[in-house]
């Protein structure tokens, strides 16, 4: 059955071969997405190990807070920068 239905997709132009692809890539994603769609797990990482960080120690620089387990931070907004 599968050799009719092989001979049926010569006939009309069509190999078996770019059905196969075609069915293949038909999640109907544009072409010039996927590049971007492999970088997306790297740049998640990127963001999570480098920009998460940052945010956090920013967000600390703004709390009176000895990191004692049990203490509660104060917030202090930018006097600790009056400060120094």
């Amino acid at each position: 059955m599968n050799r009719n239905a092989n001979t049926v997709a010569v006939k009309a132009g069509v190999s078996a071969r770019t059905k196969v692809r075609a069915r293949a890539a038909g999640l109907g994603i544009p072409r010039f997405l996927k590049p971007y769609l492999f970088l997306l797990p790297a740049l998640a990482l990127v963001i999570f190990w480098t920009y998460k960080p940052l945010v956090q120690t920013l967000q600390y620089s703004l709390y009176e807070w000895s990191m004692v387990p049990g203490t509660v931070p104060e917030y202090v907004g930018l006097e600790n920068f009056a400060r120094l």
